[in-house]
């Protein structure tokens, strides 16, 4: 049960994704069975077929393990395929927690590139804890990005 006491799957099928700070994927599935099972309803099958397409063309690093089981991927390939696997259902609205925990330079490159590329299709709510030392200017870990149409910024 989710807050409210409103099922997960009804939240789901009201178009809010959920990407956990831990990517929680099957590791012994491989990548195409994980997202297979993330499609949502099999009678759309030429709809499944797209995102399917989609999904290799955002992450070109899943397209090259398609059949290799899941728990072989790397923390960041792991990480943008708990992102892909709610991406081929649609949402609306996307939140994800901790997207570049444990995630190099260049997979963190990658993912925000990916997410760039869903600008107008999704609404995507970050959660990302900024720690001391992160910054050299103090006051910039409180700024939004730039290219940010809206950020809130909260100090713990």
């Amino acid at each position: 049960m989710a807050s409210g006491g409103v099922p997960t799957w009804r939240i789901a099928r009201q178009g809010v994704g959920y990407v956990p700070e831990d990517a929680n994927i099957f590791a012994n599935l491989s990548v195409a069975e994980s997202l297979s099972l993330s499609l949502p309803g099999r009678r759309h099958r030429h709809s499944g077929n797209q995102a399917l397409t989609q999904v290799q063309e955002h992450f070109p690093d899943l397209r090259e393990h398609w059949e290799k089981p899941a728990g072989i991927l790397s923390g960041g390939q792991r990480q943008m395929l708990a992102i892909a696997c709610v991406l081929v259902g649609s949402p609306a609205v996307m939140l994800i927690d901790e997207p570049s925990k444990g995630l190099s330079p260049l997979f963190v490159d990658r993912l925000g590139e990916v997410l760039l590329a869903l600008q107008g299709t999704t609404t995507i709510l970050l959660v990302v804890r900024v720690r001391k030392g992160v910054w050299s200017d103090p006051s910039s870990a409180r700024r939004p990005a730039p290219n940010a149409h809206q950020a809130y910024v909260s100090g713990t």
